[in-house]
């Protein structure tokens, strides 16, 4: 997934899908019906702002993160916590980015 997401620019929602299941998220919840509902191109411009701001080398690693992680916070499943935003931005940009968690 990484590998895509860092030639596409963005993450669509079967990838989103995958990494619930990596972070053993439950996708049967009012949020994950919300964000299946939306369309995969306003998903995609969410994650591809996100994407952006993680890898602006411009940024600090900590002003990328929080510039990604602003990009992900209209969609559903990413207004609180951090564990499944920092898993698309960490897929995004591996080599800037780090997963937040318990």
């Amino acid at each position: 997934m990484t590998r895509r997401a860092c030639t596409s620019g963005s993450i669509g929602k079967a990838d989103i899908g995958a990494l619930l299941m990596w972070k053993r998220l439950r996708a049967d919840t009012p949020w994950a019906s919300e964000l299946m509902a939306l369309a995969d191109a306003d998903v995609r411009r969410a994650t591809a702002a996100a994407a952006t701001a993680a890898r602006d080398t411009s940024l600090s690693r900590s002003s990328a993160a929080q510039a990604g992680r602003a990009a992900l916070a209209s969609l559903p499943g990413f207004r609180t916590g951090d564990a499944l935003a920092s898993a698309v931005l960490t897929a995004a940009a591996p080599d800037r980015m780090a997963v937040h968690d318990r």
